[in-house]
């Protein structure tokens, strides 16, 4: 349990992170961020279905599991967005 949320927490601050990285180029504001939520969402899906290789899940149940999570991964990175601020020169 506290490591399912260890391992969500650091994903929330990649996300951030990635917002970050990404404000330059698609500016400020929620677009970026739905951007940046549904890369981390995409990037953590591609690594879940090397499960359907290594065990006996099928892509179907690991669609199933994970697909859902894109809303909480954008929302989770919509509301980081609004609470992180670039520092003032």
């Amino acid at each position: 349990m506290v490591g399912g949320s260890a391992i969500n927490f650091a994903s929330g601050i990649v996300a951030v992170w990635l917002y970050a990285a990404i404000r330059p180029r698609y500016g400020a504001g929620p677009k970026a961020a739905a951007i940046a939520g549904f890369a981390i969402w995409l990037i953590l899906a591609l690594a879940n279905l090397s499960l359907v290789l290594l065990t006996n899940l099928t892509v179907g149940l690991v669609a199933a599991i994970h697909g859902p999570s894109i809303v909480t991964f954008v929302v989770a990175t919509l509301a980081g967005a609004w609470v992180y601020r670039e520092p003032t020169p």
